[in-house]
């Protein structure tokens, strides 16, 4: 089980459009009792901290940003 991806960019598990666009929304389904949230960041390698979703939670169109990593934690 992966708990982070260090550069959406050009990682070698690469998203396609995360280069070039804002994601508008996100949510966090996860249902393990190890990680709580779900952390995103602005910067390759865990930078640039943009904000943390607890499960059950999300942000709607409010959130359009550009997101390069994210990781999973234990709590936001």
């Amino acid at each position: 089980m992966s708990h982070a991806d260090p550069d959406w960019w050009s990682g070698s598990i690469a998203c396609s459009w995360a280069d070039t666009q804002n994601a508008r929304s996100a949510y966090n389904l996860g249902t393990s009792s190890s990680f709580g949230g779900v952390a995103f960041y602005s910067g390759a390698n865990y930078t640039g901290y943009l904000g943390c979703i607890t499960q059950n939670g999300g942000w709607d169109s409010d959130f359009n940003v550009r997101i390069r990593s994210h990781r999973w934690v234990s709590s936001c």
